[in-house]
Protein backbone atom coordinates (compact mmCIF):
# COMPACT_ATOMS: atom_id res chain seq x y z
CA UNK A 1 0.00 0.00 0.00
CA UNK A 2 1.35 3.62 -1.46
CA UNK A 3 1.13 6.59 1.66
CA UNK A 4 1.96 9.75 2.24
CA UNK A 5 2.92 11.70 5.68
CA UNK A 6 2.67 15.36 5.82
CA UNK A 7 4.02 17.07 8.88
CA UNK A 8 3.47 20.92 8.89
CA UNK A 9 4.59 23.10 11.96
CA UNK A 10 1.94 25.42 13.84
CA UNK A 11 2.86 28.90 13.58
CA UNK A 12 4.30 31.01 15.56
CA UNK A 13 5.74 28.27 17.95
CA UNK A 14 9.87 28.03 18.64
CA UNK A 15 10.46 25.45 15.48
CA UNK A 16 10.01 27.11 12.09
CA UNK A 17 10.35 25.01 9.11
CA UNK A 18 8.99 23.94 5.39
CA UNK A 19 6.04 20.94 5.47
CA UNK A 20 7.47 17.39 5.55
CA UNK A 21 5.86 15.10 2.74
CA UNK A 22 7.49 11.61 2.66
CA UNK A 23 5.98 8.76 0.80
CA UNK A 24 6.16 5.47 1.23
CA UNK A 25 5.24 1.70 1.27
CA UNK A 26 3.45 0.04 4.00
CA UNK A 27 4.41 -3.64 2.84
CA UNK A 28 1.88 -6.50 4.51
CA UNK A 29 2.20 -10.38 4.96
CA UNK A 30 -0.69 -11.41 6.34
CA UNK A 31 -2.67 -15.02 6.76
CA UNK A 32 -5.83 -16.34 8.10
CA UNK A 33 -8.16 -13.63 7.14
CA UNK A 34 -11.45 -13.57 7.62
CA UNK A 35 -14.37 -10.92 7.40
CA UNK A 36 -17.70 -10.56 8.12
CA UNK A 37 -20.41 -7.72 8.60
CA UNK A 38 -23.96 -7.14 9.43
CA UNK A 39 -26.33 -4.70 8.22
CA UNK A 40 -29.85 -2.92 8.09
CA UNK A 41 -31.51 -1.24 5.29
CA UNK A 42 -34.96 0.01 4.65
CA UNK A 43 -36.39 1.08 1.43
CA UNK A 44 -39.46 3.43 0.81
CA UNK A 45 -42.38 1.01 -0.57
CA UNK A 46 -43.94 3.66 -2.54
CA UNK A 47 -40.47 4.60 -4.27
CA UNK A 48 -38.98 1.53 -4.63
CA UNK A 49 -42.44 -0.20 -6.36
CA UNK A 50 -42.15 2.82 -8.69
CA UNK A 51 -38.53 1.54 -9.87
CA UNK A 52 -38.45 -0.19 -13.02
CA UNK A 53 -35.19 -1.56 -15.32
CA UNK A 54 -35.68 2.18 -17.63
CA UNK A 55 -35.35 4.02 -14.15
CA UNK A 56 -31.69 3.17 -14.77
CA UNK A 57 -31.45 3.58 -18.47
CA UNK A 58 -33.21 6.90 -18.98
CA UNK A 59 -33.70 8.50 -15.62
CA UNK A 60 -32.96 11.92 -16.03
CA UNK A 61 -29.99 11.51 -13.25
CA UNK A 62 -27.81 10.68 -15.88
CA UNK A 63 -27.67 13.79 -16.83
CA UNK A 64 -27.88 15.80 -13.78
CA UNK A 65 -24.17 17.54 -13.17
CA UNK A 66 -22.68 14.71 -15.37
CA UNK A 67 -23.29 12.40 -12.62
CA UNK A 68 -23.92 8.81 -14.12
CA UNK A 69 -23.73 6.79 -10.93
CA UNK A 70 -26.21 4.16 -11.46
CA UNK A 71 -26.59 3.81 -7.65
CA UNK A 72 -28.01 7.08 -7.59
CA UNK A 73 -31.43 4.98 -7.93
CA UNK A 74 -30.54 3.00 -5.43
CA UNK A 75 -30.51 5.53 -3.38
CA UNK A 76 -33.26 7.72 -4.41
CA UNK A 77 -35.26 4.80 -3.09
CA UNK A 78 -33.18 4.48 0.55
CA UNK A 79 -34.86 5.18 3.72
CA UNK A 80 -31.52 4.30 5.90
CA UNK A 81 -28.87 2.48 5.63
CA UNK A 82 -25.70 1.09 8.52
CA UNK A 83 -23.49 -1.65 9.36
CA UNK A 84 -24.41 -3.06 12.55
CA UNK A 85 -21.64 -4.99 12.88
CA UNK A 86 -18.01 -6.00 11.11
CA UNK A 87 -15.43 -8.22 12.17
CA UNK A 88 -12.09 -8.66 9.87
CA UNK A 89 -9.90 -11.30 11.74
CA UNK A 90 -6.40 -11.11 10.07
CA UNK A 91 -3.05 -12.30 11.34
CA UNK A 92 -0.07 -9.98 10.51
CA UNK A 93 3.22 -12.09 9.66
CA UNK A 94 5.58 -8.72 8.78
CA UNK A 95 4.99 -5.15 8.38
CA UNK A 96 7.66 -3.37 6.55
CA UNK A 97 7.89 0.53 5.84
CA UNK A 98 9.89 1.11 2.56
CA UNK A 99 10.67 4.54 1.61
CA UNK A 100 9.55 5.52 -2.18
CA UNK A 101 12.22 7.68 -3.18
CA UNK A 102 15.46 6.44 -1.50
CA UNK A 103 17.64 8.84 0.26
CA UNK A 104 21.56 7.94 0.65
CA UNK A 105 22.31 4.87 2.48
CA UNK A 106 20.19 4.80 5.40
CA UNK A 107 22.01 5.12 9.09
CA UNK A 108 25.06 6.30 7.47
CA UNK A 109 26.78 9.52 8.67
CA UNK A 110 23.61 11.62 10.20
CA UNK A 111 21.28 10.60 7.64
CA UNK A 112 18.15 10.70 10.54
CA UNK A 113 15.61 9.91 7.97
CA UNK A 114 16.99 6.99 6.93
CA UNK A 115 17.48 6.01 10.71
CA UNK A 116 13.58 6.91 11.48
CA UNK A 117 12.92 4.68 9.05
CA UNK A 118 14.82 1.70 10.17
CA UNK A 119 13.79 2.54 13.69
CA UNK A 120 9.98 2.52 12.60
CA UNK A 121 10.34 -0.95 10.84
CA UNK A 122 12.72 -2.80 14.05
CA UNK A 123 9.80 -1.23 16.04
CA UNK A 124 7.07 -2.96 13.93
CA UNK A 125 9.21 -6.15 14.18
CA UNK A 126 9.13 -6.29 18.27
CA UNK A 127 5.41 -5.86 18.17
CA UNK A 128 4.21 -8.34 15.59
CA UNK A 129 7.53 -11.10 17.17
CA UNK A 130 6.48 -10.06 21.16
CA UNK A 131 2.86 -9.33 20.56
CA UNK A 132 1.29 -11.13 17.55
CA UNK A 133 -2.41 -11.77 19.68
CA UNK A 134 -2.16 -7.84 20.37
CA UNK A 135 -2.07 -6.64 16.95
CA UNK A 136 -4.65 -9.11 15.78
CA UNK A 137 -6.82 -7.90 18.51
CA UNK A 138 -6.28 -4.06 17.79
CA UNK A 139 -7.06 -4.39 14.24
CA UNK A 140 -10.10 -5.99 14.72
CA UNK A 141 -10.71 -3.53 16.94
CA UNK A 142 -9.80 -0.20 14.46
CA UNK A 143 -12.44 -2.20 12.42
CA UNK A 144 -15.79 -2.90 15.14
CA UNK A 145 -15.38 0.80 15.90
CA UNK A 146 -14.01 3.73 13.77
CA UNK A 147 -14.15 1.80 10.81
CA UNK A 148 -17.89 1.26 11.23
CA UNK A 149 -18.73 5.04 12.53
CA UNK A 150 -16.65 6.40 9.41
CA UNK A 151 -18.43 3.81 6.43
CA UNK A 152 -21.78 4.93 8.49
CA UNK A 153 -20.99 8.50 8.23
CA UNK A 154 -20.39 7.78 4.51
CA UNK A 155 -24.05 5.96 4.04
CA UNK A 156 -25.62 8.77 5.65
CA UNK A 157 -24.16 11.91 3.62
CA UNK A 158 -24.79 10.19 0.40
CA UNK A 159 -28.67 9.05 0.94
CA UNK A 160 -28.68 12.66 2.25
CA UNK A 161 -27.49 14.08 -0.42
CA UNK A 162 -29.29 12.07 -2.46
CA UNK A 163 -32.63 13.40 -1.18
CA UNK A 164 -31.93 16.72 -1.61
CA UNK A 165 -32.15 16.62 -5.63
CA UNK A 166 -35.34 16.23 -7.21
CA UNK A 167 -36.61 12.88 -8.03
CA UNK A 168 -34.51 11.34 -11.04
CA UNK A 169 -35.69 7.62 -11.38
CA UNK A 170 -38.83 6.94 -9.61
CA UNK A 171 -41.05 9.05 -12.39
CA UNK A 172 -38.75 8.34 -15.47
CA UNK A 173 -40.43 9.10 -18.80
CA UNK A 174 -39.85 5.55 -20.77
CA UNK A 175 -39.97 6.31 -24.68
CA UNK A 176 -42.29 5.08 -26.74
CA UNK A 177 -40.49 3.21 -29.67
CA UNK A 178 -41.78 0.48 -32.17
CA UNK A 179 -40.43 -3.11 -31.64
CA UNK A 180 -36.96 -4.24 -31.28
CA UNK A 181 -36.42 -7.76 -31.40
CA UNK A 182 -33.69 -10.13 -29.36
CA UNK A 183 -31.43 -11.25 -31.72
CA UNK A 184 -29.41 -14.74 -30.55
CA UNK A 185 -27.16 -14.84 -33.68
CA UNK A 186 -25.74 -11.12 -33.32
CA UNK A 187 -26.18 -10.78 -29.66
CA UNK A 188 -22.99 -8.85 -28.50
CA UNK A 189 -23.89 -10.60 -24.58
CA UNK A 190 -24.81 -13.87 -26.30
CA UNK A 191 -21.47 -13.92 -28.83
CA UNK A 192 -19.04 -13.25 -25.53
CA UNK A 193 -20.83 -16.22 -23.78
CA UNK A 194 -20.15 -18.46 -26.52
CA UNK A 195 -16.63 -17.42 -26.68
CA UNK A 196 -16.17 -17.56 -22.52
CA UNK A 197 -17.88 -20.92 -21.99
CA UNK A 198 -18.20 -22.73 -25.24
CA UNK A 199 -14.37 -24.09 -25.39
CA UNK A 200 -11.97 -26.43 -24.31
CA UNK A 201 -11.20 -24.49 -21.39
CA UNK A 202 -14.53 -24.93 -19.68
CA UNK A 203 -14.87 -28.56 -20.17
CA UNK A 204 -11.26 -28.51 -18.46
CA UNK A 205 -12.83 -26.70 -15.58
CA UNK A 206 -16.29 -28.94 -15.50
CA UNK A 207 -14.43 -32.46 -15.09
CA UNK A 208 -11.78 -30.39 -12.98
CA UNK A 209 -15.30 -29.33 -10.77
CA UNK A 210 -16.44 -32.87 -10.98
CA UNK A 211 -13.28 -34.65 -9.59
CA UNK A 212 -13.48 -31.64 -7.13
CA UNK A 213 -16.81 -32.72 -5.58
CA UNK A 214 -16.07 -36.46 -6.23
CA UNK A 215 -13.39 -36.12 -3.43
CA UNK A 216 -15.47 -34.50 -1.68
CA UNK A 217 -17.95 -36.45 -0.97
CA UNK A 218 -15.31 -39.60 -0.69
CA UNK A 219 -13.36 -38.05 2.08
CA UNK A 220 -16.50 -37.32 4.33
CA UNK A 221 -18.13 -40.61 3.50
CA UNK A 222 -21.17 -38.97 2.40
CA UNK A 223 -22.56 -42.32 0.18
CA UNK A 224 -21.24 -44.86 2.87
CA UNK A 225 -23.35 -46.97 4.39
CA UNK A 226 -27.17 -46.27 3.82
CA UNK A 227 -27.73 -42.91 1.52
CA UNK A 228 -31.76 -43.21 0.62
CA UNK A 229 -34.52 -45.87 1.35
CA UNK A 230 -37.69 -46.42 -0.82
CA UNK A 231 -40.21 -48.45 0.31
CA UNK A 232 -42.82 -50.27 -1.58
CA UNK A 233 -45.14 -52.73 0.07
CA UNK A 234 -44.08 -54.39 3.48
CA UNK A 235 -40.78 -54.07 1.85
CA UNK A 236 -38.11 -51.40 2.16
CA UNK A 237 -35.22 -50.40 -0.38
CA UNK A 238 -31.83 -49.31 1.53
CA UNK A 239 -29.02 -48.09 -1.11
CA UNK A 240 -25.94 -48.06 0.44
CA UNK A 241 -22.20 -47.60 -0.11
CA UNK A 242 -22.47 -46.00 -3.39
CA UNK A 243 -18.79 -45.72 -5.66
CA UNK A 244 -18.03 -44.17 -8.97
CA UNK A 245 -14.96 -44.12 -11.29
CA UNK A 246 -14.78 -41.73 -14.15
CA UNK A 247 -16.98 -39.46 -13.51
CA UNK A 248 -14.87 -36.42 -15.17
CA UNK A 249 -15.94 -37.19 -18.37
CA UNK A 250 -18.19 -34.19 -19.88
CA UNK A 251 -16.16 -34.01 -23.64
CA UNK A 252 -18.78 -31.95 -25.28
CA UNK A 253 -20.86 -28.75 -23.65
CA UNK A 254 -22.50 -26.05 -25.62
CA UNK A 255 -24.75 -23.27 -24.72
CA UNK A 256 -27.19 -20.78 -25.77
CA UNK A 257 -26.34 -21.73 -29.39
CA UNK A 258 -28.04 -19.99 -31.86
CA UNK A 259 -30.09 -22.45 -34.13
CA UNK A 260 -32.34 -22.79 -37.05
CA UNK A 261 -32.69 -18.26 -36.69
CA UNK A 262 -32.23 -15.41 -34.74
CA UNK A 263 -34.82 -16.81 -31.77
CA UNK A 264 -33.67 -19.99 -31.29
CA UNK A 265 -31.11 -21.40 -29.32
CA UNK A 266 -30.01 -25.26 -28.69
CA UNK A 267 -27.95 -26.71 -25.74
CA UNK A 268 -25.68 -29.93 -25.98
CA UNK A 269 -24.48 -32.19 -23.66
CA UNK A 270 -21.80 -34.85 -24.87
CA UNK A 271 -20.93 -37.00 -21.69
CA UNK A 272 -18.14 -40.15 -21.96
CA UNK A 273 -18.29 -40.10 -25.37
CA UNK A 274 -16.03 -42.91 -26.63
CA UNK A 275 -16.92 -46.09 -28.89
CA UNK A 276 -17.29 -49.54 -27.56
CA UNK A 277 -15.90 -52.52 -30.22
CA UNK A 278 -19.00 -54.36 -32.17
CA UNK A 279 -17.34 -57.52 -32.46
CA UNK A 280 -16.66 -57.64 -28.93
CA UNK A 281 -18.81 -55.27 -27.15
CA UNK A 282 -16.32 -53.93 -24.90
CA UNK A 283 -15.43 -50.80 -24.30
CA UNK A 284 -12.43 -49.11 -25.29
CA UNK A 285 -12.11 -46.29 -23.01
CA UNK A 286 -12.26 -45.84 -18.94
CA UNK A 287 -16.01 -45.14 -19.33
CA UNK A 288 -17.72 -43.68 -16.24
CA UNK A 289 -19.29 -46.29 -13.88
CA UNK A 290 -21.25 -46.42 -10.60
CA UNK A 291 -21.80 -49.33 -7.94
CA UNK A 292 -24.29 -49.55 -4.84
CA UNK A 293 -26.17 -51.84 -3.27
CA UNK A 294 -29.66 -52.40 -2.32
CA UNK A 295 -30.79 -54.83 1.36
CA UNK A 296 -34.83 -55.56 0.51
CA UNK A 297 -36.02 -55.80 4.22
CA UNK A 298 -39.63 -56.92 5.07
CA UNK A 299 -41.40 -55.62 7.64
CA UNK A 300 -42.38 -58.94 9.30
CA UNK A 301 -39.31 -60.80 8.41
CA UNK A 302 -36.49 -58.65 8.74
CA UNK A 303 -33.38 -59.15 6.06
CA UNK A 304 -34.32 -60.85 3.06
CA UNK A 305 -31.55 -60.11 0.48
CA UNK A 306 -29.38 -58.09 -0.69
CA UNK A 307 -29.12 -56.68 -4.48
CA UNK A 308 -25.78 -55.50 -5.97
CA UNK A 309 -25.87 -53.21 -8.66
CA UNK A 310 -22.55 -52.09 -11.47
CA UNK A 311 -23.24 -49.65 -14.37
CA UNK A 312 -20.98 -48.68 -16.83
CA UNK A 313 -22.47 -46.81 -20.06
CA UNK A 314 -20.87 -43.67 -22.57
CA UNK A 315 -21.63 -41.63 -25.30
CA UNK A 316 -24.26 -40.29 -23.40
CA UNK A 317 -26.14 -37.26 -25.08
CA UNK A 318 -28.39 -34.87 -24.07
CA UNK A 319 -29.96 -32.01 -25.97
CA UNK A 320 -32.87 -29.53 -25.94
CA UNK A 321 -33.35 -25.88 -27.27
CA UNK A 322 -35.98 -22.81 -26.69
CA UNK A 323 -37.60 -20.80 -29.28
CA UNK A 324 -37.36 -16.86 -27.67
CA UNK A 325 -38.67 -13.99 -28.92
CA UNK A 326 -38.25 -11.30 -26.60
CA UNK A 327 -38.91 -7.77 -27.49
CA UNK A 328 -36.37 -5.14 -25.52
CA UNK A 329 -38.67 -2.45 -26.03
CA UNK A 330 -41.06 -3.34 -23.47
CA UNK A 331 -37.74 -4.64 -21.55
CA UNK A 332 -37.34 -1.22 -19.64
CA UNK A 333 -40.99 -1.11 -18.38
CA UNK A 334 -40.39 -3.91 -15.56
CA UNK A 335 -40.49 -2.81 -12.52
CA UNK A 336 -37.57 -3.95 -9.93
CA UNK A 337 -40.70 -4.94 -7.28
CA UNK A 338 -41.91 -7.34 -9.35
CA UNK A 339 -38.83 -8.94 -10.99
CA UNK A 340 -38.10 -9.91 -7.42
CA UNK A 341 -41.18 -10.66 -6.36
CA UNK A 342 -42.37 -13.08 -9.07
CA UNK A 343 -39.78 -14.66 -11.51
CA UNK A 344 -43.04 -14.84 -13.87
CA UNK A 345 -43.25 -11.45 -14.47
CA UNK A 346 -39.61 -11.42 -16.56
CA UNK A 347 -41.54 -13.14 -19.36
CA UNK A 348 -43.99 -9.91 -19.63
CA UNK A 349 -41.79 -8.83 -22.81
CA UNK A 350 -41.75 -11.86 -24.43
CA UNK A 351 -43.80 -12.56 -27.73
CA UNK A 352 -43.46 -15.67 -27.90
CA UNK A 353 -41.40 -18.81 -26.02
CA UNK A 354 -41.49 -22.90 -26.66
CA UNK A 355 -39.07 -25.57 -26.48
CA UNK A 356 -37.99 -27.95 -29.19
CA UNK A 357 -35.70 -30.85 -29.78
CA UNK A 358 -35.63 -32.48 -26.32
CA UNK A 359 -33.33 -35.77 -27.02
CA UNK A 360 -31.52 -37.94 -25.09
CA UNK A 361 -29.31 -41.15 -26.43
CA UNK A 362 -26.93 -43.63 -24.88
CA UNK A 363 -24.36 -45.55 -27.17
CA UNK A 364 -23.22 -48.43 -24.82
CA UNK A 365 -25.08 -49.50 -21.50
CA UNK A 366 -23.53 -52.21 -19.26
CA UNK A 367 -25.39 -53.76 -16.19
CA UNK A 368 -24.03 -56.56 -13.41
CA UNK A 369 -26.52 -57.34 -11.09
CA UNK A 370 -25.45 -60.08 -7.91
CA UNK A 371 -28.83 -61.03 -6.21
CA UNK A 372 -28.91 -63.12 -2.86
CA UNK A 373 -32.38 -63.84 -1.91
CA UNK A 374 -33.32 -65.52 1.67
CA UNK A 375 -36.08 -67.68 1.46
CA UNK A 376 -38.91 -67.97 4.74
CA UNK A 377 -36.75 -71.63 5.46
CA UNK A 378 -33.51 -69.65 5.90
CA UNK A 379 -31.78 -70.84 2.81
CA UNK A 380 -30.36 -68.10 0.68
CA UNK A 381 -30.02 -68.36 -3.23
CA UNK A 382 -27.80 -66.48 -5.42
CA UNK A 383 -28.33 -65.04 -9.32
CA UNK A 384 -25.85 -63.30 -11.50
CA UNK A 385 -27.11 -60.96 -14.65
CA UNK A 386 -24.64 -59.64 -17.12
CA UNK A 387 -25.62 -58.03 -20.01
CA UNK A 388 -24.24 -59.90 -23.21
CA UNK A 389 -24.50 -56.55 -25.64
CA UNK A 390 -24.00 -53.28 -24.13
CA UNK A 391 -24.70 -52.06 -27.81
CA UNK A 392 -28.15 -53.40 -27.70
CA UNK A 393 -29.21 -52.62 -24.58
CA UNK A 394 -28.36 -49.02 -24.95
CA UNK A 395 -30.38 -48.72 -28.39
CA UNK A 396 -33.70 -49.79 -26.04
CA UNK A 397 -32.95 -47.34 -23.42
CA UNK A 398 -32.25 -44.87 -25.70
CA UNK A 399 -35.70 -45.09 -27.23
CA UNK A 400 -36.98 -45.03 -23.78
CA UNK A 401 -34.94 -41.87 -23.14
CA UNK A 402 -35.62 -39.83 -26.13
CA UNK A 403 -39.64 -40.43 -25.35
CA UNK A 404 -39.17 -39.44 -21.80
CA UNK A 405 -37.50 -36.28 -23.45
CA UNK A 406 -40.65 -35.52 -25.56
CA UNK A 407 -42.96 -35.59 -22.43
CA UNK A 408 -40.55 -34.07 -20.49
CA UNK A 409 -40.51 -30.70 -23.07
CA UNK A 410 -44.42 -31.17 -23.58
CA UNK A 411 -44.70 -30.90 -19.52
CA UNK A 412 -42.51 -27.50 -19.34
CA UNK A 413 -43.55 -26.64 -22.44
CA UNK A 414 -47.06 -26.05 -20.91
CA UNK A 415 -45.52 -25.08 -17.55
CA UNK A 416 -43.81 -22.06 -18.89
CA UNK A 417 -47.31 -21.09 -20.87
CA UNK A 418 -49.21 -21.37 -17.86
CA UNK A 419 -46.28 -19.04 -16.01
CA UNK A 420 -46.85 -16.37 -19.24
CA UNK A 421 -50.30 -16.49 -18.60
CA UNK A 422 -50.17 -15.95 -14.90
CA UNK A 423 -47.26 -13.07 -15.62
CA UNK A 424 -50.64 -11.17 -17.35
CA UNK A 425 -52.61 -10.91 -14.41
CA UNK A 426 -50.07 -10.84 -10.97
CA UNK A 427 -47.74 -8.35 -12.26
CA UNK A 428 -48.07 -4.54 -12.18
CA UNK A 429 -45.77 -4.28 -15.49
CA UNK A 430 -47.66 -3.75 -18.88
CA UNK A 431 -47.11 -7.11 -20.59
CA UNK A 432 -46.25 -7.35 -24.58
CA UNK A 433 -49.34 -6.55 -26.59
CA UNK A 434 -48.24 -8.74 -29.56
CA UNK A 435 -47.88 -11.53 -27.33
CA UNK A 436 -49.06 -14.93 -29.13
CA UNK A 437 -48.06 -17.21 -26.89
CA UNK A 438 -51.14 -18.44 -24.85
CA UNK A 439 -51.42 -21.71 -22.60
CA UNK A 440 -52.34 -25.18 -23.76
CA UNK A 441 -53.11 -27.99 -21.72
CA UNK A 442 -50.81 -31.15 -22.50
CA UNK A 443 -51.98 -34.35 -24.52
CA UNK A 444 -49.80 -36.36 -22.81
CA UNK A 445 -48.41 -37.18 -19.51
CA UNK A 446 -45.05 -38.00 -18.79
CA UNK A 447 -46.06 -40.05 -15.72
CA UNK A 448 -43.73 -41.13 -12.59
CA UNK A 449 -41.73 -44.02 -15.15
CA UNK A 450 -40.88 -41.58 -17.65
CA UNK A 451 -39.18 -39.28 -14.82
CA UNK A 452 -37.79 -41.85 -13.30
CA UNK A 453 -36.04 -42.78 -16.72
CA UNK A 454 -35.02 -39.78 -17.25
Amino acid sequence: VQMEVEVKPVEGRVFKADALRETFELKLNTSEFSFSSQSSISFDREMFNKLTIGSFKYGSYTEYEGNRNPLNCIFETLSSASVTDMKARVFLNAVEVVPVISVAEACVGVNLEGCIDRLINNVLKLILLEYPVTATETLDGLVRGPAIDVLNKVLKDLITSTKKYPLHCVNVEIPKRRSRPFYFDSSKAIIMFDKVVNQPGTLTAVNTFIDCIGSFVESHNMLSGKFFNYTLGDIIFYFRDLTHENLSQVSELGLLKPDIDSFHVKNRLGYGMCYTHNDTSEFSCNAPSVSFSIDLEHSKRGHIGTITVNLKSNNIQIEGGAEVQFDLHWLPFLTISDMLARPQCLSTPATDLSLYGFNSSMGALELELDVELISQGGTTKSYTYKTDDPLKLASIISILLSEGALLLQEKWDHYLSVRMDDATHSCTTPVNPNRAHAPEHSSRSAGFFTVLIV
